[in-house]
Parts: C-alpha cells; sequence; structure tokens
C-alpha cells in the first residue's frame, strides 16, 4: 500500500513539473496549514502562545471548519499532502471534523502529517482514536510529538514543568495504535537549538528521532536580536554524527538523511539548491494568509478575500514567485523535505 501511495506521489510531482515547464499553472500538491495560536506549551524558541496575549488578535480571526472546508472543496483532486501545523492543532475542538472533511473533500490525498506537544494525553489519544477509527486506509496519518532533549532540558525549553513526562505518556499510548492501524506512524522529534545544544552529549539516543533545527521565522514570534546565538561547530558535530547513525534504508529515512547532509552544507553557506515553495507547497497561516512557506518571505493574499480559493490567490502572485528563485534564507524540513523530492525527480 505504501509503495502505491509513493508512485501516486511521484506521478504527481512529475505532472506538476510538466505543467509547470510548460507555462500552465500548477496547483501545490502539498498544503501547510497552520490551524491555530492557541498554545499551551510555553516554549522558549516560539512565542505563539503570547499571540492572544495582544488585545488586537481575536480568535474569532482563525480559519472555521466552514472556511477550510470551502478551501479543500477549491483544491479537490489537487491535494496530496496536508500538514496541520500550530500553535497546538490538538487544542481545536472541531480537529476530528476537520480531518473529515479533507479526507471527504480531497480524493487523492495520501498523507496527513501533524506536529503536536503531547501535553494533554487523554484528550489527544481520545481524539487521534477516532480520526483513525474513521480515517481511510489510503491515507497515512504521521505524527511527530516535541521531545527536545533529556527532562530537565526539555522542560525548561517547553516552559511546563512536567513537559517531559507528558509527552512521553502521550507518546507511549499513541504508538500502541501503530499496530492496529497500519496508516498511522508516531515518532519523536527533537528541535536542535542554543538552549538545549549543549546539553546533548549522547545524539545516538536521539538517531531514531526527527531531526530539526531552529527556525527564526517571524512566525514564531520570537526576538532574534535577544539570542545569543547557537555554538556552530557543535552543531555541525551534531549533524555529522547523526547522518554516521541514521537508519539508511526506505525512502523516508533517504530523504531524513538527505536533509541532513544538505543541512551541512547551508550550516557553511555552500547549499545551492532550486527552493519550490509557492510552487508545490504552500503555507496558510490561521487567519488564512497564503504564503510561500513559513519563513514568510512572500505573501501571495488572504483566501477570506478570493471565495476559498487558492487558485486565485496564487494566479495573482505569479510576479512574486521569481523571488522564491534565488531565496536561501532556511533549510527547513516542512520545506526542504519537498524539495528535496523535487530536486530528485528533476535529477538535479
Amino acid at each position: 500500500m505504501r509503495l502505491i501511495k509513493q508512485i501516486k506521489l511521484l506521478s504527481k510531482i512529475i505532472k506538476h513539473n510538466i505543467h509547470y515547464y510548460t507555462g500552465k499553472f500548477v496547483y501545490p500538491y502539498r498544503v501547510e496549514i497552520t490551524s491555530t495560536y492557541l498554545c499551551n506549551s510555553k516554549c522558549k524558541i516560539c512565542h505563539i502562545w503570547k499571540y492572544y496575549q495582544n488585545k488586537n488578535n481575536n480568535i474569532s480571526q482563525e480559519l472555521n471548519l466552514n472556511e477550510l472546508t470551502k478551501t479543500f472543496k477549491n483544491i479537490n483532486k489537487n491535494l496530496f499532502y496536508l500538514a496541520i501545523g500550530g500553535g497546538e492543532p490538538t487544542l481545536r475542538n472541531d480537529l476530528i471534523q476537520i480531518i473529515k472533511s479533507v479526507t471527504k473533500n480531497c480524493p487523492n490525498l495520501l498523507y496527513i502529517s501533524m506536529g503536536i506537544n503531547g501535553l494533554q494525553t487523554k484528550d489527544t489519544v481520545l481524539k487521534i482514536r477516532q480520526i483513525l477509527k474513521e480515517l481511510p486506509k489510503s491515507i497515512d496519518l504521521k505524527l511527530t510529538i516535541s521531545i527536545d532533549g533529556p527532562k530537565q532540558v526539555h522542560n525548561i525549553m517547553r516552559g511546563i514543568n512536567d513537559s517531559f513526562t507528558r509527552s512521553n505518556a502521550t507518546f507511549n499510548q499513541l504508538k500502541k495504535f501503530e499496530t492496529k492501524y497500519r496508516n498511522f506512524s508516531v515518532t519523536k522529534e527533537l528541535t536542535i537549538c542554543d538552549e538545549n545544544i549543549n546539553e546533548l552529549k549522547n545524539i545516538d539516543k536521539y538517531k531514531d528521532y526527527i531531526i530539526t533545527f531552529q527556525n527564526d521565522s517571524k512566525f514564531y514570534m520570537v526576538d532574534n536580536n535577544k539570542k545569543t546565538g547557537i555554538n556552530k561547530k557543535l552543531q555541525y558535530k551534531i549533524t555529522s554524527q547523526l547522518i554516521k547513525n541514521k537508519n539508511k534504508f526506505g525512502i523516508i529515512n533517504l530523504i531524513t538523511n538527505d536533509f541532513l547532509k544538505k543541512s551541512l552544507l547551508f550550516q557553511k553557506n555552500k547549499l545551492n539548491i532550486k527552493c519550490y515553495s509557492g510552487r508545490s507547497t504552500i503555507f496558510i497561516d490561521p487567519i488564512g494568509n497564503v504564503y510561500s512557506c513559513i519563513n514568510q518571505k512572500v505573501k501571495f493574499g488572504n483566501i477570506k478575500d478570493n471565495k476559498y480559493d487558492i487558485k486565485k490567490v496564487l494566479k495573482k502572485s505569479n510576479d512574486k514567485l521569481v523571488i522564491l528563485n534565488k531565496c536561501k534564507d532556511c533549510w527547513t524540513p516542512c520545506e526542504a523535505y519537498t524539495t528535496i523530492i523535487q530536486n530528485k525527480v528533476m535529477l538535479k
């Protein structure tokens, strides 16, 4: 089943490239929707949890279920991969209904991924169980739970005293679902940043984690001028060690390993790869603004102003895509994985 899905996705990418290089409009086949600014963590490397402390920001501005359904109906058969982010997605009371809506209105959907913090074990497990009961077997649900180092380090980074214990409890309970639901997987995710890098002495312990690096996107609302900066030499050493110990078999491992290898190049300002953000993948924030990626270099418009039609938003923004051809300011999994796949298909 998974091989069939990968072949379908590959054929979509090839068709996408043919249309793009022949001048035809192409829908992005991967859409990342940040479902909410609500968050029950108080992370040092992300201040989204402060968003509603600003009285000018109102949760009623976030895309509701009806608006998301209109968006899914418009993109329809063109969506193959949906990434759901936050904030904390599980804080949305209508998360189950959102998943139902996208599976109903996007018949070619193959993958749904979602990053969570796992702080609300009981509520999260109940929601994921219900989602899996109703999720078509043709669609894979991939979850990641943030665990950013040893217990004390993780708790300090996340700003919650028992975060490590609660997140691991959620992981352990969700892991049991993998036996019953072949289209489900849950993995721990480690974000390497200046707050934890000096504590990652036994990096081999994290070889089965999804590895990311701190993202300086303005979306995370962190004042980068107040940061001390990461130990670049140690970051390079840790990344190199991870590459040596990572599982090298399977398509997913090939992509994640390539991400780490190219991370070494990025860390030395030597990465030279064409970015496909804004073409293959787009980012939609909680209030409907459409960007090329989470780093928000290029804003295309708002789906609320375009009858919830991504095509209308993108067709108005062709001139803005030119900027992205020379964009080399970031290297994050959200966009990097798609870019790696796209370039491999193009034999680059």
